[in-house]
This record gives structure tokens, sequence and C-alpha cells, in this order.
């Protein structure tokens, strides 16, 4: 667990907070923030005027008006994403997601009056290994999900 940036068991962290990993994302068929906020509670997801909306405990991003940032951070990997619109995309490859209850703004920022949603995507590998996904559905439907991670040099893995 990262949430308090660094690496510390979720037993001993003194805050609120929901931490699912890769494989129970991948269990639940969670693959994006829609369907993330079905599985943790107090989040909320929709859209309004046409921007993605994110709440925590009922806080969160509530004007349209140009230059307007959420309540609610949102970061993968540590970097922040200041727009609404950009957390509408999919989770790929992740190793887990954090999503922190109340007040951040100590660790992150001022915009985390209402939580923070972390995403952690699995970090490079030094063996070769990866794995695939297919799902199939009604009218059509095809949904294809696969990565592969090792070694391309003694020092460098991607």
């Amino acid at each position: 667990m990262t949430a308090q940036k660094r690496s510390e068991s979720i037993q001993k962290v003194p805050i609120s907070l929901a931490a699912i990993s890769g494989e129970g994302l991948a269990e639940k068929q969670v693959n994006n923030v829609d369907a993330l906020a079905a599985t943790v509670p107090g989040l909320t997801f929709g859209y309004y005027g046409g921007n993605a909306r994110i709440a925590i405990r009922g806080v969160g991003f509530d004007s349209i008006g140009q230059g307007t940032e959420g309540r609610v951070t949102y970061h993968v990997d540590g970097i922040y994403f200041s727009r609404p619109s950009s957390t509408s995309g999919t989770f790929f490859d992740v190793e887990r997601i954090e999503v922190l209850r109340g007040p951040q703004g100590t660790l992150y920022g001022r915009n985390a009056t209402g939580g923070s949603i972390n995403v952690i995507t699995r970090a490079p590998t030094d063996t070769l290994e990866g794995y695939g996904r297919v799902t199939l559905g009604n009218y059509a439907t095809v949904i294809t999900e696969g990565a592969v991670s090792g070694p391309l040099s003694d020092t460098v893995s991607a």
C-alpha cells in the first residue's frame, strides 16, 4: 500500500481507504472508473454537462465552468490528471487501485478535499511474462486485452 507515498501495510494506514488488486479488478470485470464506483462504497461516477464527475462521500466535481477542477484527485503512477475527461479511460495492466476517502490535501494537493483515486500500473519484470484475456458478449461484443513484460537488455525492462 502506498496511500501515504511510502510502502506500508494497509492495516497500519490511518486513512479511510479501499484498495483493490489487479486480480480483483479482473475478477469483478472492473475496467474503468464507472465500474469501480459500483464496487467501492462512497464512490460515485457520472457525467454532467459532458464532463466526467467523480465524487467520494458526496464531495466532487460540481462546476462545469472553464478552468475548474474537481475535488477528487486522480493519479496514475503518481501523475496527477487535472481534467475530469481524462478519468474516463480504461484501466490497463493495473497492479492495484487505491481510493482514499476524505481530505488528502497534505499529500495530494489542494484539489483533494474529497479524496484521491490512485491507479498503480504493473512494473516491468526481469523475466518474460504476460497475459491475455478475451471477453465475448451480446450484440457481437468482443473485448481483448493483453500485455507482455520482460527484459530488453541486461539493464532495461519493458
